[in-house]
């Protein structure tokens, strides 16, 4: 069945295990957390999915595979992250258009 799932995203952590194929359909804050919501087939099963979630200023080892997804605001503003899916470490993302 298609449906939509959150994931909470720590900035801490790198790998997620995610339903695929999945269709990222936005990154958001949410009770000062950052959530990704995706589009996922619930029959289907889980891959470890690599995101990349930074600060301005920090440093990127490569942008080879890398998708900007969205910027999140915390806490008012105070804190910035910008998020990214590396397709290279990660499981079957869908372009746009659904599963």
């Amino acid at each position: 069945m298609i449906t939509i799932y959150k994931y909470i995203l720590d900035p801490e952590e790198h790998y997620y295990q995610i339903l695929q194929p999945a269709k990222v359909l936005s990154v958001e804050s949410q009770d000062d957390k950052i959530v990704l919501y995706a589009l996922v087939d619930t029959e289907k099963r889980e891959e470890e999915v690599y995101i990349d979630i930074v600060m301005a200023g920090e440093i990127f080892l490569s942008l080879e595979g890398v998708e900007f997804v969205n910027t999140v605001l915390l806490f008012g503003g105070h804190l910035v992250y910008h998020v990214f899916v590396d397709k290279r470490h990660s499981g079957r993302w869908l372009p746009d258009g659904g599963l």
